[in-house]
């Protein structure tokens, strides 16, 4: 177990209920400012995203908050105070704000924050505006693998990047919904991407690097399948039995 900011599952959800329901941290983002915000390249309307687009499932826990000490510590921040601030690095904000803004791909919040990571995180940590891919903050960990495999089944030709610090588990807790096509699908087709940050760390270079890589096309299919297997090496090994 690594010691510092590797937080129990309680005070995390004690700092989620301390931080949301503080009104002193962040102004809400109002109608007009995210209006404002489109003309600079920032869809804020779901029936504008081109579905064509790569799509990133993204988490807020241990993907966003927690800056990694890989990452210079100029480009470390903290919002709100010790220890239920939010941790994160300016590295990992812009280079999520360049996806959406060059249109590398679509981004859509995958959360137990729901829409507090719309109205309260993003405009604090200065991310653009996403839209929801899980709205629902309850069963959060089978709502999220449910939009990720449902994100691969209504459009199997898109590419699909999911970045949380639980797939393991929710892969695990979500094996009997994944039939021999899916598991296919996730770990052979070099369609899907599987990103699983330490939870006391968050993202780091190298992740950004593979997904950057993944998003313009410089990864080969074996490439990604031992990044998925790698990202997944707590999974129960009947994952990849694909006879079942």
């Amino acid at each position: 177990m690594k010691l510092g900011y590797h937080f129990s599952s309680r005070l995390t959800n004690a700092f989620r209920a301390v931080f949301v329901g503080s009104t002193n941290f962040f102004t809400a983002v109002s109608r007009s400012s995210v209006s404002s915000l489109h003309g600079a390249g920032i869809a804020d309307n779901p029936a504008d995203s081109a579905t064509h687009l790569p799509l990133i499932l993204l988490d807020v826990d241990g993907v966003i908050n927690g800056a990694a000490r890989s990452w210079p510590k100029k480009k470390r921040k903290e919002l709100g105070s010790k220890p239920l601030g939010v941790r994160y690095s300016t590295a990992v904000i812009d280079q999520i704000n360049k996806w959406s803004r060059t249109k590398a791909a679509e981004i859509k919040w995958s959360t137990w924050w729901g829409a507090n990571a719309q109205t309260r995180l993003a405009p604090g940590v200065k991310l653009d505006h996403f839209e929801l891919a899980t709205e629902n903050p309850e069963d959060c960990g089978r709502r999220k693998a449910e939009s990720f495999f449902n994100a691969v089944k209504d459009n199997p030709t898109r590419k699909v990047v999911w970045i949380d610090d639980e797939l393991f588990k929710m892969l695990n807790n979500c094996k009997s919904h994944m039939d021999v096509a899916l598991k296919k699908h996730i770990f052979e087709s070099g369609l899907a991407l599987l990103i699983n940050p330490d939870y006391s760390e968050g993202l780091e270079p190298q992740h950004l690097t593979m997904v950057d890589s993944f998003l313009n096309n410089k990864l080969t299919r074996e490439e990604i399948e031992k990044n998925n297997k790698n990202h997944t090496s707590l999974v129960d090994s009947n994952m990849f039995d694909y006879s079942t």
